[in-house]
């Protein structure tokens, strides 16, 4: 997969950390600054195709001690083309990656479950 910006014609990345099919992480190669738009292109078959476009969400400034280094949170814009659909398809059945932080506890919904039994 490879990351284009759409305002400066540079490439931002080619590792994908994660993926969904409403957005996805990228590890980003240099300063993303202050981009905007992009487009995902990934070779199927020997053939590149644009798999989406997609929008800056978030910038993972690698600060945490269990970051990977500079990442973007990307969210896509357009996608579900017959490229989208086929990446998709390829994802499927694969297991989500397992979180790298400890999940919170949600003590209001607990409360909330007690209280309505």
């Amino acid at each position: 997969m490879h990351a284009v910006s759409l305002e400066r014609y540079s490439m931002l990345g080619t590792k994908v950390l994660d993926i969904s099919e409403t957005g996805m992480l990228l590890a980003a190669e240099g300063d993303p600054g202050d981009l905007h738009e992009l487009v995902l292109v990934h070779l199927f078959d020997g053939a590149s195709e644009v798999v989406a476009q997609a929008e800056v969400a978030r910038v993972l400034r690698g600060r945490r001690p269990h970051d990977r280094g500079v990442a973007l949170g990307l969210a896509f814009t357009r996608a579900g083309g017959h490229a989208f659909r086929r990446l998709m398809g390829r994802l499927r059945g694969t297991p989500p990656p397992v979180p790298r932080r400890r999940l919170r506890r949600d003590y209001a919904s607990a409360v909330a479950a007690i209280a309505g039994a």
